[in-house]
């Protein structure tokens, strides 16, 4: 799972991420969640799990940049 900059269509870079790391033998997705939508926070959960059985590590990599911006 990669990281996707906000843009019109987020799931463009992260399907095509994604389809790169399959075509090399990873199994990969894409998965694209507003984090601060409990609903939309539960519903990337779920998917994660039904696609991978489980999370098996979890990185947070997320912050704040000198220009306001969520990373």
């Amino acid at each position: 799972m990669g990281y996707c900059r906000p843009q019109r269509k987020p799931w463009v870079p992260c399907r095509n991420r994604a389809a790169e790391l399959q075509e090399a033998g990873i199994e990969a997705r894409g998965y694209i969640a507003d984090l601060t939508d409990r609903e939309q926070t539960n519903r990337l959960i779920c998917s994660i799990v039904s696609d991978f059985s489980g999370i098996h590590v979890l990185v947070n990599n997320a912050g704040i940049t000198r220009d306001g911006l969520f990373v």
